[in-house]
């Protein structure tokens, strides 16, 4: 391909998503290739900042609702003036909305990426519209719909989204995670005494990650004589640090301060999954969670709820664990299986390291995606 090709990237919002974390992997490879970046956020962040660093320039063009039909004529005139090739768009319904009829208006071809299953509202009026403006947009502005599980392409297709656009395309993970990292020195780090079992959780603090659940499992547990240290990585991005409150008055009503530790966001997550004895993930909702694939990249078993495209990463008891979502003693019956037979769940933790190194590899993700936007720019 030719080196003269410009890709805009509208993402989600400014902090380290897992859906953006996706976008960068993608930055990098397009940089390598003499390719250059645009990226639109609607808000700045600390994900802003990694990608300046890499010397792609950063628009704030406000594409969070799908009526400000003025910011897609605004991100049309963008990308005639800068002569953009290509949009792939990593937003939520409302971005993506925007960013094809900006792209139909400036007639360059479109590509949306499907992390999670759009919520749509509940307002009956307000739902109508959207899926009318699925409708309109998937069949008449966008070139590709990229999925990144079979589930959430059926998700996407059931709120009237083209079928025939559809590319399933997983997310992939880089291998070889724990080079040059000293266990023994990241457990002393982080005060974890000797012989005690970690249990890591990795995700926003919301109540879809399902960090509640958590906590209620780790009550249960406790209560058994179970001496397990439950690391949470993640902050409350949306309620300002209210939900993250919440989560500690939690733990010290059920008398588990002293073992769940809150650890905010981290830089270092494969270091903190080298000291873990396997990933929990008790989410109510998921795409293709990056998270479990580190895990599994990390050697470590994982237990997670069956939703969204989990068990498509996940194979029950070869893998990991798949439990119901929200369901408290499954999760900690879960794991206190893993705890209680170390063998076996180191197993688990080889086997998925293979099926990663097999099927999740972020140079197969990579390749997959820069195949699809030759066919489209050829």
């Amino acid at each position: 391909m030719s080196n003269n090709y410009k890709i805009l990237y509208p993402i989600i919002d400014g902090q380290v998503t897992g859906g953006n974390i996706v976008c960068l992997y993608l930055i990098e490879e397009a940089l390598n290739r003499g390719w250059e970046v645009i990226v639109n956020s609607p808000t700045d962040g600390p994900f802003c900042d990694i990608i300046r660093a890499k010397g792609v320039r950063i628009y704030h063009l406000d594409t969070s609702r799908s009526f400000y039909w003025n910011i897609a004529v605004k991100m049309a005139e963008l990308i005639k003036s800068q002569k953009i090739s290509l949009i792939h768009s990593h937003t939520p319904f409302a971005g993506s909305i925007i960013t094809c009829i900006a792209g139909k208006m400036a007639g360059i071809p479109v590509i949306n990426h499907a992390h999670v299953r759009d919520s749509l509202s509940n307002n009956s009026f307000v739902r109508t519209y959207q899926r009318l403006m699925n409708w309109w947009t998937s069949r008449t502005c966008c070139n590709v719909i990229i999925s990144v599980s079979e589930e959430v392409k059926k998700e996407a297709i059931a709120e009237f989204c083209d079928r025939s656009k559809f590319h399933v395309v997983y997310n992939g993970t880089p291998l070889n995670i724990l080079e040059n990292i000293q266990v023994d020195s990241v457990r002393k780090e982080l005060n974890i005494p000797d012989k005690v079992s970690v249990v890591v959780h990795v995700g926003r603090l919301c109540e879809t990650k399902g960090q509640h659940v958590l906590i209620h499992a780790a009550s249960h547990l406790r209560k058994q004589g179970s001496e397990i240290i439950y690391l949470i990585i993640g902050e409350d991005l949306a309620q300002n640090g209210t939900y993250r409150q919440y989560l500690k008055d939690m733990t010290k009503k059920f008398k588990v301060d002293d073992c769940v530790w809150f650890l905010g966001q981290r830089s270092d997550v494969p270091q903190i999954l080298a000291v873990a004895d396997l990933l929990v993930l008790p989410s109510s909702a998921e795409g293709f969670p990056l998270v479990i694939l580190e895990a599994m990249a990390a050697g470590k078993p994982v237990v997670a709820t069956d939703v969204g495209g989990v068990s498509e990463i996940v194979r029950h008891q070869e893998t990991g664990l798949l439990i119901p979502a929200e369901d408290i003693s499954s999760l900690a019956e879960a794991i206190f299986e893993m705890v209680q037979n170390p063998e076996s769940a180191r197993e688990m933790g080889r086997k998925g390291l293979k099926v990663v190194k097999e099927n999740f590899s972020v140079e197969k993700m990579r390749q997959e995606i820069f195949d699809i936007y030759d066919r489209i720019l050829s």
